[in-house]
């Protein structure tokens, strides 16, 4: 299965980049790539919600809805979506948040691909959707320790 996986130290505690993470209505202030989130009940497994994403610079957002699967706060925040039916496209998008005896977190996050869209453009779009992972992740590492120095 296609799959993007991005690991990063934030001098910052867990519970600030929870904080970011969960805070989804700012995601467009400081994710290139989403416009925005909307979580439609509490935040807890099985919660539905969507995605605005851009896909493209200047491209207007497609929605993509999600599902939690995993939320455990100052742990892990886990959701699956897609577009159209689910042999098409689908992805399970991860954080998973590690303390440091540092006093800052280890933010483990990444996604898995399937459906058969993925299988057929992998190859064009596995450098594309790294490159943006690695973008995304010095963001918010960047975002976590600003906001940790503000404190």
């Amino acid at each position: 299965m296609p799959r993007v996986h991005t690991e990063v130290d934030i001098d910052a505690p867990a519970e600030l980049v929870w904080s970011v993470l969960t805070d989804f209505d700012n995601y467009r202030d400081w994710h290139p790539s989403i416009a925005g989130v909307a979580v439609y009940g509490p935040l807890m497994e099985h919660t539905k919600g969507s995605l605005s994403v851009r896909t493209k610079p200047g491209a207007a957002p497609s929605r993509v809805d999600m599902v939690l699967t995993e939320v455990e706060p100052g742990r892990a925040l886990c959701w699956k979506g897609g577009v159209g039916p689910e042999w098409l496209a689908r992805g399970f998008h991860y954080h998973y948040l590690e303390p440091l005896a540092s006093g800052g977190t280890r933010l483990v996050q990444g996604e898995t691909f399937t459906g058969l869209m993925f299988r057929l453009l992998w190859p064009l779009l596995r450098t594309r959707l790294g490159d943006e992972y690695q973008r995304v992740r010095g963001i918010l590492k960047q975002r976590c320790e600003g906001l940790h120095g503000q404190s």
